[in-house]
């Protein structure tokens, strides 16, 4: 088919083994002789992520997943098992796509403390004087004493040990994050979200095969009803989409007025 339009025979081959052949191995595209269509699970992935640029999205969903409570690069890398260089080039792509953001944190002297600022090492008095009573991060901290900001972060920790600075924003504090962290922006947090409904719809289909099976005609309310005590937070939208995948397959028949079975076909298997 790919030939057919033009293509030439390397990218064709190419792009069947990328593409094509994953898709079809996960029944979201049917291949019939050459030609290709979605599947009914091929259109709730169109119908959830349709505006989703998905091939860019390739090998970074994990990420997204690992994201939903905000890390630094190092407890991504050690949570994905993956190498620094392969984290960091993740983590710029889902950036440029506006799904991670790259937050900085900043600090200031505490109100009200009282320490000893004789006793403190040259190179912390530097920066308390520096800090006086603004908020800066550590990025500023480097520029004004002209050091590494690598340097500057492991001054920051101390003083915070020391208990003389505190976290001053710019977001509520994550826990256990030093400086540096990244966080899913909206835009992530909706595509995870839409992962996570996926998940529960595909849930949700073998739950109802299966109550379907057991307890034959049931109205649209009492198959949600049903699915909801085994699938945690699953909502009727999520239903209603399990239900048409599964009608659209012909696995399963009827209408919201006079409820669904199991079609004949598969009563009989």
């Amino acid at each position: 088919m790919l030939e057919q339009m033009g293509f030439g025979r390397d990218f064709a081959y190419k792009f069947r083994k990328r593409y094509l052949e994953p898709l079809t191995g996960a029944g979201l595209i049917l291949n019939d002789n050459g030609y290709f269509s979605l599947t009914p699970l091929g259109f709730l992935v169109v119908d959830l992520f349709g505006d989703i640029d998905c091939i860019r999205l390739y090998g970074k969903l994990r990420y997204l997943l690992a994201l939903e409570t905000p890390k630094t690069a190092r407890q991504l890398i050690r949570s994905l098992n993956v190498s620094r260089r392969t984290c960091w080039s993740q983590l710029e792509k889902l950036r440029e796509m506006n799904l991670v953001k790259r937050v900085k944190i900043q600090y200031k002297i505490k109100d009200d403390v009282e320490f000893n600022f004789d006793q403190l090492p040259g190179y912390l008095k530097k920066i308390v004087k520096i800090m006086g009573k603004s908020t800066v991060s550590p990025a500023e901290i480097a520029r004004a004493t002209g050091q590494k900001e690598s340097s500057s972060y492991s001054r920051m920790s101390e003083l915070m040990r020391l208990g003389i600075i505190q976290y001053a924003g710019p977001e509520p504090p994550p826990s256990d994050i030093f400086h540096i962290y990244y966080k899913l922006t909206r835009n992530g947090y909706e595509v995870l979200q839409k992962i996570k409904s996926f998940e529960n719809v595909l849930y949700c289909m073998l739950c109802i095969t299966e109550i379907l099976s057991k307890n034959g005609n049931m109205d649209e309310l009492k198959i949600w009803e049903e699915c909801s005590k085994k699938i945690g937070g699953i909502n009727s939208f999520e239903t209603r989409r399990a239900i048409n995948v599964l009608r659209l397959a012909n696995v399963i028949e009827g209408n919201k007025l006079e409820g669904y079975s199991l079609t004949k076909t598969k009563i009989a298997n």
